[in-house]
């Protein structure tokens, strides 16, 4: 019984299977990495599922990749929509400052204009009072203060409005940064477990 296929032999494989032919006899001599035997598979379909497993595992792959290359795309849509939505919010803001600043120079131009008119209000009073000047004089100085005095309420009425015009353009700005932000942060972590 020198012949292999005679006898049972115990043969270790990294896959089970069985011989299917014999290319040495007991007792002969081989070379290293001479075929010594060839061996079946127990499982004639292996083969194909493997396969068949990995081209599912290339899909996912490409799937995943795909996935993530959207999250770049919508992180950097989201990046050109936060710096539009930020320098229009800036823009706001720096409108409502400088009407602001306008409004201001207006007050302090009203300001002076009823100090003027409270000065010729006094300086007319006391020339009537002397016989100097008269009634319409009086009249039209008293006039010229209380349109001054209008004129410096509505002034403080259109600053403290445009404050607070400045103040929501402000409070929008840091909205629109933290609500973009947030954005971002969310696209980040989606981006990270897409490609992990």
């Amino acid at each position: 019984a020198f012949a292999p296929d005679e006898r049972p032999q115990l043969i270790e494989a990294t896959i089970s299977g069985v011989v299917v032919r014999w290319h040495a006899v007991e007792g002969q001599v081989v070379q290293e990495g001479e075929l010594l035997v060839e061996l079946a598979d127990n499982d004639p379909e292996r083969i194909v599922r493997l396969e068949l497993q990995e081209d599912a595992a290339v899909e996912r792959l490409a799937a995943y990749r795909a996935q993530a290359e959207a999250y770049r795309e919508r992180m950097e849509a989201l990046r050109r929509s936060q710096d539009a939505q930020v320098s229009a919010a800036r823009a706001e803001v720096r409108v409502a400052f400088d009407t602001l600043s306008g409004q201001r120079e207006l007050l302090v131009a009203a300001e002076a204009r009823v100090r003027a008119n409270d000065t010729q209000q006094a300086r007319v009073s006391d020339l009537a009072a002397e016989g100097l000047a008269s009634q319409r004089e009086r009249e039209l100085a008293s006039l010229g203060a209380t349109d001054a005095q209008a004129s410096l309420r509505a002034a403080r009425a259109q600053v403290n409005a445009t404050e607070a015009r400045l103040g929501v353009a402000r409070a929008s700005l840091e909205r629109v940064q933290a609500t973009t932000d947030a954005d971002l942060r969310a696209a980040a972590a989606s981006l990270s477990s897409a490609e992990t």
